[in-house]
């Protein structure tokens, strides 16, 4: 009976021994299997984060460019504002000119 008893007890450790190794097993693919997660999670934000400064920096470009047209644009009307004005300045000169030797 004594040896059976012994024998007993050494399947209960081996099967104590497999159940935790087999336990650390699979707590080690759950670990892998979460790190692959996060890596496709952090592969996929960083890809997005890249998506999102492209856009952005052609945005800027855009923009950049576009008040550089409107400001082109500002500076040929102000050109033509003062040509207009020095028109407009001559003008007055030459009517007062007129109305001065006339009147």
């Amino acid at each position: 009976m004594g040896n059976r008893l012994l024998s007993y007890a050494g399947i209960c450790r081996v099967n104590e021994r497999d159940l935790v190794a087999k336990e650390e097993a699979d707590l080690a693919k759950q670990l892998v299997a979460l790190g692959d997660k996060a890596q496709k999670a952090a592969e996929k934000n960083a890809t997005e984060r890249a998506d999102a400064v492209k856009k952005s920096n052609e945005a800027k470009t855009k923009a950049d460019k576009a008040v550089a047209d409107q400001k082109k644009k500002r500076d040929e009307s102000k050109g033509k504002a003062d040509e207009g004005k020095k028109k407009l300045d001559a003008g007055n000169e030459s009517f007062g000119r007129c109305t001065n030797e006339s009147g």
